[in-house]
This record gives structure tokens, sequence and C-alpha cells, in this order.
């Protein structure tokens, strides 16, 4: 998947993170942007359903199926999908979030069985994935899961 480029502005940002959502079945993502060492970071928040007129085409996703909401028992920290399911949308994650520069981080998020409990999954090119339900953060092991 070719680089995001730090230059692109919010709506290109905000297009591709939209695309990513809508093929990952998200509720929403977030990208926290480096921009470098002498601009502040870019923020750029978007939600499942949304849609601007005019935006411009999506850059590259990686490829994704749309994660069903998994069960969760949030007090046990227990999640149960379909075998893979976690795993493949925390690859593609991890991908989309490789093409980010710097310091840049990607989280997305998806509904689970349980309203208070969401599935998050966050992302910086080259560091471990954290998987949060709900409030309570799961940092994972260095190379989880296999590519």
């Amino acid at each position: 998947m070719p680089v995001a480029k730090g230059n692109e502005g919010p709506e290109q940002h905000a297009a591709t993170l939209r695309a990513f959502v809508a093929a990952a079945g998200a509720a929403g993502a977030m990208l926290v942007l480096d921009l470098g060492p002498e601009a502040p970071p870019l923020l750029v928040d978007v939600a499942a359903g949304e849609a601007a007129s005019g935006e411009p085409t999506p850059g590259p996703i990686p490829h994704v199926h749309p994660l069903a909401p998994p069960d969760v028992d949030a007090e046990r920290a227990e999640l149960t999908a379909p075998m893979g399911a976690i795993a493949m949308a925390a690859r593609a994650v991890r991908e989309l979030a490789g093409g980010y520069p710097g310091r840049s981080v990607l989280t997305v998020q998806w509904a689970t069985t349980d309203a208070d409990a969401p599935l998050t999954i966050a992302a910086r090119g080259g560091e471990p994935l954290v998987i949060a339900l709900g409030e309570q953060p799961f940092p994972l092991p260095e190379g989880w899961p296999p590519a």
C-alpha cells in the first residue's frame, strides 16, 4: 500500500478513513496525523455513514471484510467472534496505520453486543497493536497478528 503523505489535506484523509470504516463495518475511526516536529498534529475523526459532498477520491485501503459485532463479556474481558475475524481487522488497521508518517496513530472502533464496551483497535507504525474493550486496554504482543 502506498505511504500516505502528511501534506494531503484533511478531506483526503477523511475520505480514506470513511472508505475503510465502510469496508470494515466499523463504527468510526480517528487519525492523529504526525505532520512533523514543526507542526501540530492533525486530528481526523469520522463516523460510519458520514458522507461529504464533493469529497475527494479515497486513498488506497487494505483488504478487509466487515466485522459483525463480536460477543463481549466486559467483566471477564472476553471477546467472541468468528475465527480469524479480529486478527483480520487488526492486520488491516495496522497496515493502514503503517502508511502514515512518524508517530501518527490510527484507532478504529466497532460495535459489540455490549453497547458500553465497543471494540477499539489502535495502531502506530512499527509498534504493537492495542485492543480495548470499552475503557479497558489490552496491549498485544509484538508481531500479533502475524502477517
